[in-house]
């Protein structure tokens, strides 16, 4: 018997609010990569789970930034200053 898939609660890196991800185990894990290395690279996919077990697409969904877990709130403010640079950049 093989786990397929497991839930994981994290911890905003940004602002400290719990968010849920599903993490897939049934691929190959790479070699060298602990429980955190796995569950990171899910927060990285970018797909939130609401209190109900729905799976949220890419519209809320949350990321590794500056190798930070953040939720998706954290996620859109984060991408907001940054495209605000970018133009501010572009401007200059």
């Amino acid at each position: 018997m093989s786990v397929l898939q497991v839930e994981a609660a994290i911890e905003c890196e940004g602002c400290g609010a719990h968010f849920r991800v599903k993490v897939e185990t049934g691929g190959n894990i790479p070699r060298g990569w602990d429980m955190m290395d796995v569950v990171k690279n899910a927060v990285r996919g970018g797909h939130t789970i609401t209190p109900k077990g729905q799976v949220v697409d890419l519209a809320a969904s949350c990321s590794v930034q500056d190798d930070k877990m953040l939720c998706p709130k954290c996620t859109r403010e984060t991408d907001a200053e940054n495209t605000e640079e970018d133009e501010d950049e572009q401007d200059s």
